[in-house]
Parts: structure tokens; C-alpha cells; sequence
């Protein structure tokens, strides 16, 4: 009976891994693009994402064991299919806890976040910076808060200080007015087709997956913006 439990490697995946940095970008892809009348392929997601096969592989493979995706076929002509986009992000979210995984600092600041986003959109730094949490929701035109407070994003953690003196912000120790956030999911943001001229925003996947475990009314916010964002049927009924 010795060999009645042996199992292949794959059997129990480390589901933790899935949600790393690079692996980030294949879920991000599912949720985007992701139906349930849609097959794709292993090299499909490779060639869009930039993820090597083997990680694209071994992402998939947990999420056949949760039940979160479908294999069809067998070998090299297997394909993919999604089973539900609400699994998928309940998972992604109770995996990840942006104050865990980032590093943020907190700041006070005598000027209105309109005010700081018009010194930002006049500065060669505002290709430096990201909209993230109730800005990014705000931005959307999906706040519903009434919150007067600028969370940003740094795509270059090297200028950190160069954004402090033009917004002339002050740190603070509890609570803030502003907060500039070292990103864990960069390549997710990067990745935004926003123009030049304009400062980007994150994503409404990672803007949900940052307000999900965030204090200051995030978990709200969150489910507001899951309810109210234009493509939420896809989501909901998937």
C-alpha cells in the first residue's frame, strides 16, 4: 500500500506563489480577458504577459486545483478555460494585504488633492507617479467616499524625494493627508496604456485587490467598486 498516496509534483501546488510579482500578470491577464465560452493556451498567455511557460504552467495548475480554471484536452493540445472570475479575485484578495506588501509612507500637506494633482501634471515627475487606493477609485469617477486625501503610487522609487519637495509634503507619524506607496505589483502598473501627458492610474483589479485590506475605509470602497465598475457583470455572473 506504500504507493497508494504517491502523487505527482503538481498534485498540491504552492498556492502561494501564484501570487507573486510575475505571476501576478497571468492572473491579471485571466481576469481581463477570461471567459467562460473561451478557451486559450499555455503559449497564448506566455506571448501576451511576458511569462515564461513554465510559470504560466504551474499558475494554472493551482487554479485547475481550485477549481478556478478547466483543462480540456490532453498534452501538447490541451487547452484552458475559466470557470469563475469572482473565485479568482476572492482569491487573489485574501492572498494579498497591500500594507503587508508594500512600503508606504504617510504625509501631511496644506493643499487639496486637486491642487496637488495640478502641481503634479505640470512636472516632468508625473510620469513617475501612479493614482492608487481612493484616488485611483476617485479618478474612475467610482468613489464613494467623500475623502480628501491623494494616494499615489511611485513607478520610480528613486524619486520619492524629488515628490515630497515639489508637493511640499511633511511626514507624518499616524494618519495623513497624503501617502506615496513603493509598489509590490510594478509590472501591473507599468503595463498601463494611460498618455504621457497624463498620470496614470492603477488598474481597477489592483485598485480593488489595495482597498481590500485597507483601514481607512477600504473594504467599502472595494465592494462599491466591484458593484459599480462598467464591466462588473462579467465578473458577478462569471
Amino acid at each position: 500500500m506504500k504507493g497508494r498516496f504517491l502523487l505527482s509534483s503538481h498534485a498540491f501546488p504552492k498556492e502561494e506563489n501564484i501570487y507573486a510579482k510575475r505571476s501576478a500578470l497571468v492572473l491579471d491577464w485571466l481576469l481581463r480577458n477570461g471567459r467562460k465560452d473561451m478557451t486559450f493556451s499555455l503559449r497564448e498567455i506566455a506571448s501576451e504577459t511576458g511569462v515564461s511557460l513554465g510559470l504560466v504552467q504551474r499558475v494554472l495548475a493551482t487554479l485547475v486545483f481550485h477549481g478556478v480554471v478547466e483543462t480540456h484536452g490532453l498534452r501538447t493540445a490541451k487547452m484552458f478555460s475559466l470557470k469563475s472570475k469572482m473565485k479568482l479575485l476572492s482569491l487573489w484578495a485574501a492572498h494579498y494585504n497591500i500594507l503587508k506588501k508594500c512600503k508606504i509612507w504617510n504625509y501631511a500637506s496644506a493643499y487639496s488633492p486637486d491642487e496637488l494633482t495640478q502641481v503634479l501634471s505640470h512636472s516632468l515627475l508625473r510620469n513617475k507617479v501612479a493614482f492608487a487606493l481612493h484616488s485611483a477609485a476617485r479618478v474612475m469617477g467610482l468613489s464613494n467616499t467623500n475623502l480628501k486625501t491623494l494616494e499615489l503610487y511611485l513607478l520610480d522609487s528613486s524619486e520619492r524625494k524629488k515628490i515630497e519637495k515639489i508637493l511640499k509634503l511633511e511626514p507624518k507619524e499616524m494618519g495623513y493627508d497624503v501617502l506615496l506607496i513603493e509598489p509590490y505589483y510594478r509590472d501591473l502598473l507599468v503595463q498601463s496604456k494611460e498618455e504621457k501627458e497624463k498620470i496614470k492610474r492603477a488598474s481597477w483589479i489592483l485598485t480593488y485587490l489595495d482597498l481590500y485590506h485597507f483601514p481607512l475605509r477600504g473594504s467599502e470602497q472595494a465592494q462599491y467598486l466591484l458593484e459599480k465598475h462598467s464591466g462588473h457583470e462579467s465578473i458577478l455572473d462569471a
